[in-house]
């Protein structure tokens, strides 16, 4: 078996942690946006990107894996 297909295997049983992270409803303040409120999930695993809505901007899809996002509580 080649590196490659060893670490897609390997990567695709890491289990779901992104998705359990977040809800539709959490606040969450973005370093450039400011605040605003998460208002759907896409996707699924380790591949998610949320909408979120931002009350000066309007709605932006983030992938919070590459963006900073914090929750506020």
């Amino acid at each position: 078996m080649t590196q490659s297909i060893r670490e897609a295997k390997q990567t695709s049983s890491l289990p779901n942690t992104h998705a359990d992270d977040w809800s539709v409803g959490d606040r969450v303040i973005h370093r450039a946006f400011g605040a605003g409120e998460v208002t759907h999930i896409f996707g699924a695993g380790n591949k998610i990107c949320l909408a979120i809505k931002f009350p000066s901007l309007g709605r932006k899809i983030i992938d919070p894996k590459i963006t900073p996002l914090q929750r506020v509580e």
